[in-house]
């Protein structure tokens, strides 16, 4: 947890260079359960170029009833390219860990997209 706390803190001083800072709040209905989350997470991202990104996710997740805490740390690369027009394709590659009361797990995750 100290890591995360570290971590979070270096993302913060860090955004005063950022192109973007998100904070975002969700309360998360699970369909077919009794549980609702509720989910804060702040985003910093970079552009190091007119085609190369770089972000960093912090967020953590609370169980209304039963209190299971979470905490995901991601990191993540977006190249793109543009296409015709306004129109170019992207793709995110990013990697992370995944904090929970009983387990922690790494994770890469890998989305492509189209932006105009």
């Amino acid at each position: 947890m100290k890591k995360l706390i570290a971590i979070a803190t270096l993302a913060l001083a860090g955004s005063a260079m950022a192109d973007s800072v998100t904070i975002e709040n969700q309360n998360q209905r699970v369909v077919g359960g009794d549980e609702n989350i509720k989910l804060y997470s702040l985003s910093v991202k970079k552009d190091f170029s007119a085609n190369l990104a770089g972000d960093v996710l912090f967020s953590t997740t609370q169980g209304d009833n039963t209190k299971t805490l979470g905490s995901r740390l991601e990191v993540g690369l977006t190249p793109s390219t543009p296409l015709v027009g306004g129109v170019s394709a992207y793709t995110r590659v990013a990697v992370g860990n995944k904090y929970t009361n009983g387990a922690d797990a790494s994770y890469y995750s890998v989305e492509p997209g189209v932006k105009f």
